[in-house]
């Protein structure tokens, strides 16, 4: 009986970082345009999902926990994820949405045509999620009340990945949404 438990909690602690372990695509159900997935990671373990892009096309990424214990990076395309004792990334992440910015959100135009990487992991302790992922040819449209952030000459004073472009005075750079 002692054995048959050691074993099963050597399968617990061993098996946990083994299902994040690889990348899993994000796949649009046909027609559609978004897609969304539930999953959960255990503290000290990220998971990573991918998507394909087109230059140009808006993203809106959205991560939402129970605990409001998750945090999303999000990488350029290029970027290749190594698994060992930790996921390691090594590329280039997109403004606002690094590993160290914490971000729940992220909503901008995307620079390059290819593969992105969204690594998912928890601020603290384990972390049930649900990730969300919209791709459109335009901006999503502006909420009640809010305005999209003007440019001055000088920039607009978000952090941009790469210059600022201008459309009528409105910054279409990419930005990190707030909470």
């Amino acid at each position: 009986m002692k054995l048959r438990l050691a074993w099963l909690l050597a399968a617990l602690i061993f098996a946990a970082p083994a299902f994040a372990r690889e990348i899993r695509p994000l796949e649009f159900s046909r027609g559609a345009s978004s897609a969304v997935v539930s999953d959960a990671v255990v503290r000290g373990t990220r998971s990573v999902y991918s998507f394909e892009a087109r230059k140009g096309q808006w993203a809106t990424i959205v991560v939402t926990a129970v605990e409001s214990n998750a945090a999303i990076s999000v990488w350029r395309p290029g970027a290749k994820a190594t698994f060992g004792e930790f996921v390691e990334i090594d590329g280039r992440a997109l403004a606002g949405a690094g590993e160290l910015d914490e971000a729940k959100k992220w909503q901008g135009r995307l620079p390059d045509t290819g593969t992105y990487l969204i690594v998912v992991g928890p601020t603290r302790g384990n972390a049930t999620f649900e990730l969300s992922l919209a791709i459109s040819k335009l901006p999503p449209p502006a909420k009640a009340g809010s305005a999209a952030t003007p440019c001055t000459s000088a920039g607009c004073g978000q952090p941009t990945d790469g210059p600022l472009e201008k459309d009528g005075g409105m910054c279409l750079g990419l930005h990190a949404l707030a909470d």
